[in-house]
């Protein structure tokens, strides 16, 4: 498997449809407006995973003050999860940025990666009619 740098590509409908696996409600509009504002915001960085020329998984993250990063999205394809792929990638991103802490907002159903790769979780509550919604940060709070 090959981790590389691929901010330039959020245009790729491959990746897309990676991302679109993160989004909440993802349709062509709302990837190509995300596309388009990630790729003028020098403070967002993005990686992904690929094997064979296909790709596997992503992670999206924009910089914010003094080593704190948020995570604005990490996917990887159904048939792939559960194989360390998210993990790589949350690796590579933090060998290669200078990430001092990292946040994200989650749901029930990621909740529990970030739990395994040592993220502290907060509940925010019921934040949208029945979803529950959490702050994970690394290293702990």
């Amino acid at each position: 498997m090959d981790l590389a740098a691929c901010r330039e590509k959020f245009n790729d409908p491959d990746l897309q449809k990676i991302w679109a696996l993160c989004m909440y409600h993802p349709h062509k509009d709302k990837i190509r407006e995300k596309a388009l504002s990630y790729g003028k915001d020098p403070c967002v960085h993005a990686f992904a995973a690929r094997e064979a020329g296909a790709y596997l998984g992503l992670v999206i993250l924009r910089e914010g003050n003094e080593g704190d990063w948020e995570i604005l999205g990490i996917a990887v394809l159904p048939t792939y999860r559960k194989q360390g792929i998210a993990t790589a990638l949350l690796d590579y991103a933090r060998r290669s940025l200078p990430v001092q802490r990292l946040t994200a907002e989650t749901d029930d159903d990621a909740v529990g990666f970030y739990r395994r790769y040592g993220f502290a979780v907060q509940s925010l509550g019921e934040r949208y009619p029945g979803t529950v919604r959490y702050l994970c940060i690394y290293p702990g709070i």
